[in-house]
């Protein structure tokens, strides 16, 4: 597996989870 695609994922979700905590205001 490339490290490359596993950093994009990771990457990804932390941009998603941001998302979400933003218009949940959490």
């Amino acid at each position: 597996v490339n490290n490359a695609v596993i950093g994009g994922i990771i990457i990804d979700f932390q941009a998603l989870t941001s998302a979400v905590e933003r218009v949940g205001g959490w």
